[in-house]
């Protein structure tokens, strides 16, 4: 597990390369400086930490909030969806020193959604995903060319086998 820590800003002027364009409220969270979708939709692997850091002043008046409902992606009123809260803790004001989201993501946690609490459609997609356990057959460490067989159970416990050379 690890923790990765975003820092989020708040961007006026509805972003043309921001996924919710031209939806719901003209400004939008930025991540790490970006409205790009492809670094404002993310991917949360189970049991590692999150966090959704709010310490620059541009997020004043937008606190960030987590929900599992993907209507938060709309012009809906954002008082109507209901928070994600399982691992969750927040700390302090938005746009203030020390303020954020922070998130250990759960096993089998649904999609989410981060949200401004006050204004819609400011956020995006947050993808969560498990870390697959791997173990090899042998038991001998994995190392750079060396082929490697395993072994794969799925959730409804049929084995497959499949081999591979690791390169580093």
């Amino acid at each position: 597990a690890s923790t990765v820590t975003y820092a989020v800003t708040v961007v006026g002027g509805n972003p043309s390369n921001h996924p919710n364009y031209n939806v719901g409220s003209a400004n939008k969270y930025a991540i790490d400086g970006s409205t790009a979708t492809s670094n404002v939709v993310l991917t949360l692997y189970e049991g590692n930490t999150y966090r959704f850091d709010q310490s620059d002043a541009s997020n004043d008046g937008h606190p960030l909030r987590l929900t599992a409902d993907p209507r938060a992606m709309q012009n809906v009123a954002s008082s109507s969806l209901t928070q994600y809260t399982t691992g969750v803790t927040t700390n302090g004001t938005a746009g203030q020193a020390g303020a954020y989201t922070e998130i250990t993501v759960a096993d089998g946690a649904p999609t989410l959604y981060y949200y401004c609490t006050v204004h819609s459609a400011m956020g995006a997609t947050l993808r969560t995903h498990g870390i697959p356990n791997v173990e090899t057959t042998t038991g001998a460490p994995v190392s750079a060319n060396t082929p490697v067989s395993i072994a794969m159970t799925s959730a409804l416990g049929t084995d497959a086998s499949a081999g591979f050379s690791a390169t580093g």
